[in-house]
């Protein structure tokens, strides 16, 4: 017997609340998790492949996870940077594929993995002999308020997605530039909702559409309503927040169902959206009027305009609150 397996046996039957985390070499992740029982494995496919744009590769290796068993995805520790590597920024630099990438590390299941002085933006490479930095350093404020403003506030609705129960993979449906596995996409659900993360890992512009599951993960294909375990009634409306902008959608559930959710992402854009409360349509028909008004559109006077309705929903936390504490 490999040595591993005993002493993981008696871990698990002396100290069963030892969490065991596990740095194996890249692309083995999948093997220590399944094979060993880690609890958490650092995840070096994330870095590897999402740094070069390899996204194909990274796909792949994700759906490889979770048609196995989706539970892998759930053990993984993604991260951009590690003792080993060159800082975050100094791989990736200071703007739109940064952030597209720590959108990525904020919103699949697993854990998110931050370096020292990743948020700050500093340069120095910290190796775990370092017992002092070498640089004199600060922090760059322009980098640390954009952190706050667009990483933080997903990092306050951690819950929503770090689980893998309700995570489904999103094929995403090119209908002009741009190659259908530049954008990841997918929804999870927990218990305060049902959210959806699109990241546009490219230098390009794309559009297109997400409407269904990717299959060769595993069952049949999901339409996105179904996936994201929306009622598909008739008249049933729901609001969706970007939890950083506090822009908000209104969306007909029967139509996600039907014809899915049309995306137009720039280089290295993102969406994150949340979903309220689902809203009845009354006698009156306003609500499938405001619909047919906003297009689709992000507005960022939504609550205002539900409001005005009658209606309630209730958006998520203003942008910056609780920065501070982040």
């Amino acid at each position: 017997r490999e040595l591993w397996h005993e002493a993981l046996d008696r871990l698990a039957e002396e100290a069963p609340d030892t969490l065991l985390l596990a740095e194996g070499f890249w692309l083995m992740e999948a093997y220590l998790a399944r094979n060993l029982g880690m609890h958490r494995v650092y995840h070096g496919t994330f870095m590897h492949r999402l740094r070069v744009e390899d996204n194909t590769g990274f796909r792949r290796a994700l759906v490889s996870a979770l048609a196995f068993d989706r539970r892998l995805a759930g053990s993984f520790t993604n991260y951009l940077t590690n003792p080993d590597e060159e800082p975050a920024v100094v791989q990736l630099g200071k703007g739109d594929k940064y952030f597209a990438l720590t959108t990525l590390l904020a919103t699949l299941p697993g854990l998110p993995l931050f370096g020292h002085g990743q948020a700050e933006g500093l340069v120095e490479r910290y190796g775990m002999d370092y017992r002092k930095a070498r640089f004199d350093e600060d922090p760059d404020p322009r980098f640390l308020a954009r952190h706050r403003r667009e990483i933080a506030p997903l990092l306050r609705k951690r819950s929503c997605f770090a689980e893998v129960t309700g995570f489904q993979l999103l094929v995403f449906e090119p209908g002009g530039p741009g190659k259908a596995d530049d954008v990841l996409a997918f929804v999870n659900r927990c218990d305060t909702g049902a959210v959806l993360v699109a990241v546009h890992n490219h230098g390009g512009t794309t559009r297109g559409r997400l409407h269904r599951t990717d299959a060769t993960v595993g069952g049949p294909a999901l339409d996105l309503a179904t996936a994201l375990g929306l009622d598909t009634g008739s008249k049933v409306f729901h609001p969706w927040w970007d939890p950083r902008t506090g822009e908000g959608w209104l969306l007909e559930t029967a139509a996600l169902a039907r014809r899915g959710l049309d995306l137009d992402l720039g280089p290295y854009g993102t969406r994150v959206m949340l979903a309220g409360e689902a809203l009845h349509d009354r006698p009156d028909g306003a609500l499938p009027r405001l619909c047919e008004e906003l297009a689709g559109r992000a507005v960022s006077d939504l609550g205002a305009r539900l409001d005005a309705l009658g209606y309630e929903a209730a958006a998520p936390d203003p942008p910056g609150a609780g920065d501070e504490e982040s």
